[in-house]
């Protein structure tokens, strides 16, 4: 879940570690052509989310983003050259700044196949 930067944010800046991450919002039509969007459920913490990691050196965000997509849940398709968006968040007791970049992707898998143990369930939604 995302903190409130008030709640969770270290004192100065100089006391933050930068984190680059990289997400996908994944999209796909269904059979009444209604767009869906695939959601990762954790097996640590059994919240619902993006797929979604570290950028892993030598990878751009657009890279790592189909990544973790394939990691996480096993999903194929075409990445947006564009970026979707942006957000910083704060994990409680973290002196990391997770900074995060969002891509979308066009789904060509049907449905998602888990290569990940981390990952409980994914599914489209």
């Amino acid at each position: 879940m995302l903190q409130d930067r008030s709640l969770s944010q270290p004192e100065t800046p100089a006391d933050l570690d930068d984190v680059h991450q990289a997400g996908a919002v994944c999209l796909r039509r269904d059979r009444k052509d209604q767009i869906r969007v695939l959601l990762a459920g954790s097996r640590r913490s059994g919240r619902w989310g993006l797929p979604k990691g570290h950028i892993e050196p030598g990878e751009n965000s657009r890279s790592a983003a189909r990544r973790e997509a394939f990691e996480e849940a096993g999903v194929t398709g075409v990445v947006s050259d564009e970026v979707f968006g942006t957000f910083t968040y704060f994990k409680d007791g973290s002196r990391n700044c997770y900074r995060k970049c969002i891509c979308l992707r066009r789904c060509l898998s049907p449905h998602p196949f888990l290569k990940n143990p981390s990952v409980r369930r994914a599914g489209f939604r």
